[in-house]
């Protein structure tokens, strides 16, 4: 099928451009997503993102899972992750919010009613194709665009897309990706301002809380050196 491109003024082979894009497959996406886990665990994980070179050691990791592919840190690798970190962000604002779950078993957004998901679209253009889809990475993107919670960082997730909305004075924007290589952040209308307040309260309870855990567990492995001495 061919289609007009009036900008160059040419004829382009529309079904040859769809085909331009690479097709991953479920293997390739979880062995991509295992590495990111891999490389957060090992400490390649900042504050604002992956340190400077972490495409290059998953391009690497592809190409040791699957000898002879094709897969580059660019384009590929970096447009699979920006598109993970857009439906990450989407995926966790919708769980913030009352009349959203997720089912575990099917990895499908649940909804209680029509109106409850057609006025979240309103504010997130990127969800419109996202509620009869299956979503089997979304716990392996909590851990990889998240803080690394077993290194004793802060918590990070909702409580940071919370304190970004807060700190933004805008009304019905579409939301938009951090500059910085940072979530992609639905923006919402002011009138949700308490909501976010309360999540947000909610959010930095379970930091504490996390953080508490951790203090406890240094301290039982010191005991335990103690012991072995």
């Amino acid at each position: 099928m061919y289609r007009m491109n009036r900008m160059r003024g040419g004829v382009t082979n529309e079904s040859t451009t769809k085909t331009c894009r690479r097709c991953w497959t479920p293997e390739e996406e979880k062995a991509l997503a295992n590495a990111m886990r891999d490389l957060v665990v090992k400490g390649y994980k900042a504050d604002n993102g992956f340190k400077s070179g972490y495409q290059n050691l998953l391009e690497q990791a592809m190409m040791q899972a699957f000898p002879g592919t094709t897969i580059r840190a660019e384009p590929h690798i970096n447009s699979r992750i920006t598109v993970w970190r857009k439906n990450y962000g989407s995926i966790s604002t919708m769980l913030s919010r009352s009349g959203f779950g997720f089912n575990s078993t099917t990895n499908m957004i649940t909804v209680n009613s029509q109106e409850v998901w057609d006025n979240y679209i309103k504010t997130d253009s990127n969800a419109r194709t996202m509620r009869f889809k299956s979503w089997p990475l979304y716990d392996d993107w909590v851990e990889i665009f998240g803080k690394d919670r077993a290194t004793g960082e802060a918590v990070e997730g909702f409580a940071d897309v919370v304190q970004q909305l807060l700190n933004k004075n805008v009304n019905n924007e579409q939301g938009k990706e951090n500059e910085e290589g940072g979530d992609y952040v639905p923006v919402f209308n002011n009138h949700n301002s308490m909501k976010l307040k309360a999540c947000q309260f909610h959010m930095l309870t379970l930091a504490v809380v996390a953080k508490a855990r951790r203090e406890r567990g240094k301290l039982l492995m010191k005991m335990m050196i103690v012991s072995s001495t």
